[in-house]
């Protein structure tokens, strides 16, 4: 399995719809056009589940063990950012317009020049003064 793949599972205790709706959503997502799609489960598979995929003459999908999400996994392949001299109001409708929580602030050499500006930042600015909790920010 490369990092690039993206995997189609079921869930943590896999039965035999679990498996089979992977390996079958999965070859449908191949067959429009997805690169990179597997089937895979999330558990051992049970010797039910392994009977009905002989018959069906199936391999039975790779076992992943840990389907945290990377920062590489959940980031995009075009950065939305803002420079050091955009307005506040340019900045938050860029991250409103691209559904973007953060953007990175950038200088006139399109180094970083600046933490993440975000969303808290925002409501920050909006709301200067009022009274942070952790149960708010944290």
């Amino acid at each position: 399995m490369s990092s690039s793949d993206w995997y189609v599972i079921g869930h943590r205790n896999p039965d035999a719809d679990a498996i089979c709706a992977a390996i079958g959503h999965a070859a449908y997502l191949n067959a429009t056009g997805e690169v990179g799609v597997r089937a895979a489960r999330c558990g051992e598979l049970p010797p039910r589940v392994a009977v009905v995929l002989k018959k069906a003459g199936l391999q039975a999908p790779d076992l992943v063990d840990d389907v945290r999400p990377t920062a590489g996994s959940i980031c995009r392949d075009e950065v939305v950012s803002v420079c050091e001299d955009d307005t506040f109001l340019c900045a938050y409708r860029l991250m409103v317009e691209n559904e973007v929580r953060a953007v990175p602030v950038l200088n006139e050499e399109g180094e970083r020049a600046a933490a993440l500006f975000g969303f808290v930042a925002v409501v920050a600015a909006t709301f200067d003064g009022w009274a942070w909790s952790e149960k708010v920010v944290g």
